[in-house]
């Protein structure tokens, strides 16, 4: 199956919605859209692009109804989900969908992929988990690359996969223009972390660990304020 969401971000009025394949685009707030599903996906061989502007003055909020499981399809192929980001001068975006749920034979690739003026600025949040409860997990990678004024700010990549050298099941990824994502005193003392000041400024926040339970809400509400 094959997705496509648009969605155009202006100040001062509502947010353009645009979506077909697999995906819907709600209206739940002034500057709020949450993702609903319309049909099972992604699974093996699905892609999902999303693609969102915020033009500059405005903002919005971006979110999922509820999280997201990745099914293995018939022929086990890869799935893929592609989220294009542009924050124009003044705007500001916060991209927090639900928890990713990789099926135990499933194998999903995220890319996401920003532009960002420096005077907008954006949180861009990813949580994973490998396996449903009981099941081992699939594989999941993920790449972030931003570029602030035209001109590169971050490449980072990072791979999850049941039975590697570091068996961690859990991931969140937070990216964060201007400010810092999430400090470390509000990780769980169990979990690997890591926060990356960035020379242009902004932030990524890595942690990795067992439950992407544990990497709810709370934690990324006790990141430093913009």
């Amino acid at each position: 199956m094959i997705t496509r969401v648009r969605i155009e971000a202006y100040p001062g009025r509502r947010p353009s919605l645009a979506a077909e394949g697999g995906l819907a685009a709600r209206l739940t707030g002034a500057d709020r859209v949450h993702l609903v599903s319309a049909a099972a996906t992604p699974v093996g061989d699905d892609e999902i692009t999303v693609d969102v502007t915020v033009h500059a003055g405005a903002v919005l909020e971006l979110t999922t109804v509820a999280a997201t499981v990745v099914y293995p399809g018939r022929t086990s192929g890869r799935s893929t989900t592609r989220w294009l980001l542009t924050v124009g001068d003044g705007a500001r975006l916060d991209l927090a969908p639900e928890p990713t749920i990789v099926a135990g034979g499933a194998a999903h690739m995220n890319s996401t992929e920003l532009d960002l003026e420096p005077g907008g600025s954006a949180r861009v949040v990813e949580r994973v988990q490998l396996g449903r409860l009981g099941e081992p997990g699939g594989t999941w990678s993920g790449r972030l690359a931003v570029d602030l004024g035209g001109m590169p700010h971050l490449r980072h990549t990072v791979e999850l996969a049941q039975g590697a050298a570091v068996p961690d099941r859990a991931l969140l990824s937070a990216y964060e223009f201007p400010g810092t994502a999430v400090p470390l005193a509000s990780i769980p003392p169990s979990y690997a972390a890591a926060v990356l000041p960035l020379e242009r400024g902004g932030s990524l926040t890595t942690v990795t660990g067992h439950r992407v339970a544990d990497l709810g809400d709370e934690l990324l509400l006790a990141r430093a304020s913009l």
